[in-house]
């Protein structure tokens, strides 16, 4: 969790939908690839269950950008910050109208490193390029690659 912004963490489930891990993200879902299952061979022992979804801000990517639809999810961008290098974005996943904030209903939490709700928006680190306008609806591609999953109740990695 140490760098700057810190690493999102977000209380969602992990699903099993016809042989397909998906994590609920909003109105988004993010598909898992086998590789990253491979990798993370516990995870599939919490289908059905709360987890912690990880996401580094470096790890995600404007995306207007992508060709990999997988990792796409809709957002709701709170505020920007120009560093010149880079912009930073500040987001909250986007929701139907009639989400309740449950995730069992696809809404999400963004969490503390202790599981506890925060109220701060998400985080990405984006190329100065980046076409993000505040208020409005954006699209991020997050690298499924370097996704992290933790233990909704302990917060132990998921390995």
């Amino acid at each position: 969790f140490i760098g700057s912004p810190a690493m999102n963490l977000v209380a969602t489930r992990l699903e099993n939908r016809d042989g397909r891990y998906v994590v609920p993200f909003g109105r988004s879902q993010i598909v898992l690839p086998p590789a990253l299952l491979e990798r993370c061979a516990g995870l599939a022992g919490y289908a059905g269950g709360e987890i912690l979804l990880g996401i580094r801000p470096e790890d995600i990517t404007d995306g207007a950008e992508s060709v990999d639809s997988d990792g796409i999810v809709s957002v709701v961008v709170a505020r920007t910050e120009s560093l010149g290098s880079e912009l930073v974005v500040y987001f909250e996943p986007e929701r139907a109208e009639a989400d309740a904030d449950t995730p069992e209903n696809g809404a999400l939490t963004s969490v503390d490193v202790l599981g506890k709700p925060k109220a701060t928006p998400l985080t990405a680190r984006l190329g100065r390029g980046a076409s993000m306008q505040e208020g409005s609806i954006g699209r991020l591609a997050l690298d499924l690659d370097h996704l992290y999953f933790f233990d909704r109740a302990s917060g132990a990695a998921i390995t």
